[in-house]
């Protein structure tokens, strides 16, 4: 038996990919805190969410993967660790 959803139809179309931008710019903020190798935080977040795409594709009915999902999370990744940066910068203008 093969359910099929109806599209969204009320809110903003584009709120699921800005809860993605959302969640990995938080993640990446709190992993940049955490971990030195930002590189390796990158990757991995990156990875995490193509891992997600593609697990919610094939053990899931009422999902699909997106390209836009993980592409959503990327920007999140990136914005994240952009955002800790200019953070880290500000704090060591500070404290000179």
């Amino acid at each position: 038996m093969l359910i099929e959803l109806a599209p969204k139809q009320a809110g903003w179309m584009h709120w699921d990919k800005l809860q993605h931008v959302l969640v990995f710019m938080m993640l990446s903020l709190l992993g940049a805190h955490a971990y030195l190798h930002r590189y390796y935080l990158a990757i991995g977040l990156i990875l995490y969410g193509a891992i997600i795409e593609v697990l919610q594709n094939m053990f899931t009915i009422t999902r699909q993967a997106s390209i836009y999902d993980w592409v959503a999370d990327f920007v999140g990744v990136y914005v994240g660790l952009v955002i800790f940066a200019l953070l880290q910068r500000i704090t060591n203008r500070q404290s000179l």
